[in-house]
Order: C-alpha cells, then sequence, then structure tokens
C-alpha cells in the first residue's frame, strides 16, 4: 500500500545516501512496478558502480523530489495510474528535474513508445535487455549528466530585448542556460525560490 511504499522509500533513501557518502557511484532512481525486475536492474546497476533508489510508482518518486535528486532515472513506461511518460512530464516541470537524463524501459514494447522516448530526449530500452546494453545505456547517461552539471544557469537582466537578446544568444553559445529578466523585480521572481534560482 502507499503508506507501505512510503517507509519502504524512506528507508533506502538513508540506505543509498549512506553508501554514497562512501563511495564515487551515482545515485540513479528506479522507477519500475515489478519488483522482481527492481531486484535485477538494482544488481546489475550496482555491477556498474550506481545506486540504484526503487520506486513502485510515480506518485512515491514525485513525493520524493525534495528528498533526493538523482544524477538520473530508470522508468518503466507501463506504471499503474501515470505512465513513465506522465512522470517524467511531471518530473520536468521541476525546474531541478528539467534537464534529468532519463532511461525509458518497456517490456511490451508497444508500437511508438521508441520514437516518443526518443523525441522527449530520452533512452530506451526494450526489457528485457542483457547486461551490455544496460551498460551502455548507463554510459550516456552519465555523459548527459556530465553535460547537464556543466550548464549553468545565468540571469540576465536588462531592460533592452535587444541586449537581453543579445546575451542571451553568447551566453547560449557557451553551452550554458540564459534566464532572462527585464527589470530587477522579473529578477527577484526568477530567485525566489530553490528550484528556479540561476547559478550565475
Amino acid at each position: 500500500n502507499d503508506a507501505a511504499d512510503t517507509v519502504a522509500m524512506a528507508g533506502s533513501a538513508h540506505w543509498a545516501r549512506a553508501l554514497l557518502d562512501d563511495a564515487a557511484m551515482d545515485l540513479a532512481w528506479v522507477i519500475e512496478d515489478d519488483a522482481e525486475t527492481q531486484r535485477l536492474v538494482g544488481l546489475a546497476l550496482l555491477e556498474l558502480d550506481v545506486i540504484a533508489l526503487p520506486f513502485f510508482c510515480a506518485e512515491s518518486a514525485l513525493q520524493y523530489r525534495a528528498v533526493t535528486t538523482p544524477a538520473y532515472a530508470l522508468i518503466d513506461i507501463e506504471l499503474p495510474k501515470q505512465d513513465g511518460f506522465e512522470l517524467a512530464a511531471a518530473l520536468r516541470r521541476d525546474r531541478r528535474f528539467a534537464r534529468l537524463p532519463v532511461l525509458f524501459m518497456s517490456a511490451t514494447n508497444a508500437p511508438g513508445h521508441e520514437k516518443r522516448a526518443l523525441d522527449a530526449g530520452a533512452l530506451f530500452l526494450a526489457k528485457p535487455f542483457r547486461l551490455p546494453a544496460l551498460r551502455d545505456a548507463i554510459d550516456e547517461l552519465r555523459a548527459q549528466a556530465a553535460r547537464v552539471a556543466a550548464r549553468k544557469r545565468v540571469l540576465i537582466v536588462d531592460d533592452d530585448p535587444e541586449i537581453r537578446a543579445a546575451l542571451s544568444m553568447l551566453v547560449d553559445e557557451e553551452g550554458h542556460e540564459p534566464i532572462l529578466a527585464a527589470n530587477a523585480f522579473e529578477a527577484l521572481d526568477l530567485c525566489g525560490g530553490d528550484n528556479a534560482r540561476p547559478d550565475l
């Protein structure tokens, strides 16, 4: 039930954080409603120096946005209630997760699943998959995560729209994300919450 799932997730988050504090390992969310698949994926990820934080439904993952921020997420498409595509879209509406690297997994490989995953800027693996395929996917997720970490959110404040546009283009060309404000009030609004705070 939901209460048991919540308690389990709290314990898993605590365990994962303790391991990460002592080792150079990535934290990955694995959202998968099948317990055996969760177990196998978790063991496979451990061989790749990745700690899997398991969630069995979209609701639990969304609840823990404020608790942990993963390096990347592996999301089953066929989740109950809210499917994997809906979960990824909900996560990415949160600015902290807007550039989260995602690997979608599907046992049915229904028509259109892979295309929807790629259109969402994500990777796709059909289940069951072998360790080499998962390793290749994790390597790509790590590369994406590194690019995300290097990309800073830069606040540009200027009342001249042409200057804002020019500076925005320069920042974007340098591989960073421009955040635009026309005045101090807009800038303060953008800096008002942890989710929206620029890096520079």
